[in-house]
């Protein structure tokens, strides 16, 4: 993990006494069986809006854009749940909301998977307000 420097914007608070808790019942839990589960979510308006957008725009928007852009924002609200413990004991938190996601693009006529991070996505969309 890279180490805040003097350029990154960020700021240093004690670590809470609840993420001990938190960090301890992780570390038993890693022991355990894994569960998965299935969700199911209706993104019809979602992708509605982004239609209609598209139109408007004359761009063509991407979904998993949409949504990394929804989670960024969401993070951003509360920015503890982005930040990390460094070895003082202490919680780092960055005022970027980076978002590492997979891209599949196709290279020599195979799908390869390429972790992409996107910086600062927190700030990357700001929609219009609606009219």
């Amino acid at each position: 993990m890279e180490h805040p420097t003097a350029n990154d914007p960020f700021t240093v608070q004690p670590y809470p006494r609840i993420r001990h808790a938190t960090r301890d019942l992780l570390h038993t839990a890693a022991r355990k069986h894994m569960i998965h589960a299935m969700v199911e979510v209706d993104v019809t308006e979602a992708r509605q809006r982004l239609r209609r957008v598209g139109r408007q725009s004359g761009e063509a928007l991407s979904f998993t854009g949409y949504v990394i852009a929804c989670c960024a924002r969401a993070v951003d609200r509360d920015r503890s749940v982005h930040g990390y413990r460094d070895l003082r004991n202490r919680l780092i938190i960055f005022e970027d909301v980076d978002v590492s996601t997979p891209i599949e693009p196709v290279v020599e006529g195979k799908n390869q998977v390429i972790p992409t991070i996107i910086r600062a996505a927190n700030r990357r969309y700001r929609p219009a307000p609606p009219r």
